[in-house]
């Protein structure tokens, strides 16, 4: 049999290796195990087939399979449709073909790669400790300060980059109509008179509250020396031209440890699994360290390279 093209092998070569791996799983199995749930031709699906299939996906797909019954359907007609593929390839003798055992032994490697280093970056199941936690939480303050709340209310004049002249004159007659009123005036009653983004002005020009995040760096920096009750402007962005209103600030607060726990010791322990691999990498490197033949290597790119 002649090799195949890579290209055409993925979806058999998936279905082989993910055959392989189940054939791999541990023996031990609940006593209803062997219980036939589903079956198509000469392919058959136990209770321990399908709970493999199940535990093998990653956590979000899993919780939304078991919570929904025809999604579980489709997981097993999927996994059937699979399975009956791989028998056919089998029967064929596709398996033997030179393209598909060499693509096979790089599944492979890879498989018992990313398993060696899944087994030396497992953390030990205490850790973190709740003294560690609560250590982490107090070096992380800076980085754990939420963005400064600002409920804001606004004038926007349109007038957009590149306007033009024409544009641009009309723009600024209204910015100084309005900069004459503003003294002393009623920001809301001007808003729904002069705003020129109708459903704010319907509004008095209210933005309601806004993360620090979600500001125009402009408008951000406007805000940043003002004072509540103030009036900034106007503040001139790609948009347009803007009078900001600060009606109440809500200075940057750190979340309460008790609001991010779980959050801090899944982080903690995702650290943790880098350094265990990469202290793992590190010893293995000093135990047998690379060497690189250039001159060799570089003849070979020569060789490589079209």
């Amino acid at each position: 049999m002649s090799p195949l093209p890579l290209r055409q092998l993925p979806a058999v070569i998936a279905a082989i290796v993910c055959l392989a791996n189940a054939s791999r799983a541990p023996a031990a199995a609940p006593a209803d195990a062997a219980t036939l749930v589903a079956k198509a031709g000469a392919v058959e699906l136990t209770a321990h087939d399908v709970t493999g299939v199940v535990a093998a996906l990653p956590d979000a797909a899993r919780r939304q399979v078991l919570a929904d019954p025809a999604a579980l359907g489709q997981l097993v007609r999927g996994e059937l449709m699979r399975r009956l593929v791989v028998e056919d390839a089998r029967a064929s003798g596709f398996e033997k073909d030179p393209s598909v055992l060499a693509e096979l032994e790089r599944a492979r490697r890879e498989a018992l790669l990313k398993g060696w280093l899944a087994h030396q970056a497992i953390v030990p199941a205490g850790f973190p400790s709740e003294e560690e936690v609560r250590e982490a939480y107090a070096a992380a303050q800076d980085r754990l300060k939420a963005d400064s709340d600002y409920h804001l209310a606004q004038i926007f004049i349109a007038v957009q980059d590149g306007a033009p002249p024409a544009t641009v004159t009309a723009a600024l007659r209204k910015v100084a109509a309005i900069e004459g009123k503003l003294a002393g005036g009623d920001f809301a009653a001007l808003a729904k008179s002069s705003s020129e983004l109708p459903e704010e002005a319907a509004k008095g020009g209210d933005l309601g509250v806004v993360t620090e995040a979600r500001l125009l760096p402009e408008v951000r920096a406007a805000l940043a020396g003002a004072k509540v009750g103030e009036v900034v402007g106007p503040i001139k962005t790609a948009r347009g031209l803007h009078f900001v209103k600060l009606i109440e600030r809500k200075p940057a607060a750190v979340a309460a440890l008790a609001d991010i726990h779980d959050a801090m010791v899944a982080a903690l322990r995702r650290q943790k699994a880098q350094e265990l691999e990469q202290r793992y990498l590190a010893v293995l490197n000093a135990k047998s360290p690379p060497s690189v033949n250039e001159i060799e290597l570089g003849k070979l790119r020569g060789s490589l390279v079209p």
